[in-house]
C-alpha cells in the first residue's frame, strides 16, 4: 500500500468515526432524557412537566440530556451535535439545552440563535457555577443541581416572555426563602448581642446583676422565649400537563456557539 493510500485509508477512517459518533447520541424521549440514570422520577416528571408548560406559553424548548459518557468529544461539541440532532427550539432558534457527561464529569449548557439576547453567555455561566456547585464529587446532588439550573434557565425565558410557569416561583421562593429566613435570625443575634455587650459596658456590669435578680424574683420577661420560626417549602406542581411530551421538528437544532459548561 503506497503511501497515498494510506492517508487516504486513515482520513476515511477518521470521517467514519465523526459519522458513527453522532449515532451514538440516543433520540430523546422527552424534555427530560436521563439516560445516565442519576436524576429521580419526581425530578424527571417535574422539570419535564416546566418544560411542556414552557414550551406551550413560550415555544421555547428547555431540553436535558444525562449521558454515561460523551466520548472523546468535549462537552461543547456533543451539545452542539445533540441540539442539530434533536433539532431543540422553534423557528426562530430559541431553544436551549443542557447535557452532561458521568464518566467524563462535564456539563455543557447549549444556547440557540433565538435565546442568546436573553439567555447571555454570562447568564449561562452563573447556571453552570450553580449546578457545579452542588455536584462536588462524592456529594452529588444530582436532583438538586438539574433542578437550580432549569429553575433558572426556565424563569429567565418566561421573565423575557411575561409568562408563569406552574410551581417555578412557589419552588424556586420555597428555595430561598429558607435561606433568607436563617439569614435573618442570625443577623438578628448578632445585633441582639452587640447592644447586650454595651450594656453591660455602660452599667459597669450592674445589668448582670439585675438579670439574675430578675431571674431569682420571677420578674422580668416570662419564659417561652421568642418561639419557633416556621420555615416555608417550596412545592413544584405538574401543572396537569403529564406525560413526557416530545420536541423537535420546528426548525430549530441552530446554535452559535453560545453558551456556558465546564467540568464539576
Amino acid at each position: 500500500m503506497t503511501y497515498k493510500n494510506k492517508l487516504f485509508t486513515i482520513l476515511l477512517l477518521v470521517l467514519a468515526v465523526g459519522l458513527f459518533a453522532k449515532l451514538d447520541i440516543p433520540e430523546p424521549i422527552g424534555f427530560v432524557n436521563d439516560f445516565a440514570n442519576v436524576l429521580s422520577e419526581e425530578t424527571v416528571i417535574r422539570i419535564n412537566d416546566w418544560c411542556i408548560e414552557l414550551k406551550e406559553k413560550t415555544d421555547v424548548e428547555l431540553a436535558i440530556g444525562t449521558f454515561a459518557s460523551i466520548g472523546t468529544m468535549d462537552e461543547k461539541d456533543f451539545a452542539v451535535k445533540a441540539f442539530e440532532q434533536w433539532k431543540v427550539g422553534n423557528k426562530k432558534d430559541e431553544g436551549i439545552l443542557i447535557i452532561m457527561g458521568l464518566k467524563e464529569r462535564r456539563i455543557r449548557i447549549e444556547v440557540g440563535y433565538g435565546c442568546e439576547p436573553y439567555i447571555t453567555d454570562s447568564y449561562a455561566s452563573r447556571v453552570f457555577r450553580e449546578m457545579a456547585g452542588m455536584l462536588t464529587k462524592g456529594s452529588e446532588d444530582w436532583d438538586g443541581a438539574f433542578t437550580q439550573g432549569s429553575l433558572m434557565l426556565i424563569s429567565a425565558v418566561a421573565k423575557e416572555k411575561g409568562v408563569t410557569i406552574t410551581g417555578v416561583s412557589d419552588f424556586s421562593q420555597g428555595k430561598s426563602t429558607k435561606k433568607s429566613d436563617d439569614d435573618g435570625g442570625g443577623a438578628v443575634l448578632v445585633v441582639l448581642f452587640i447592644i447586650f455587650i454595651f450594656l453591660v459596658i455602660l452599667t459597669r456590669g450592674k445589668i448582670l446583676l439585675w438579670l439574675w435578680a430578675a431571674a431569682n424574683t420571677g420578674g422580668g420577661p416570662g419564659r417561652g422565649g421568642f418561639g419557633g420560626g416556621g420555615s416555608s417549602g417550596g412545592s413544584s406542581s405538574s401543572g396537569g400537563f403529564g406525560g413526557f411530551g416530545g420536541f423537535g421538528g420546528f426548525g430549530g437544532g441552530r446554535s452559535g456557539g453560545g453558551g456556558a459548561g465546564g467540568g464539576f
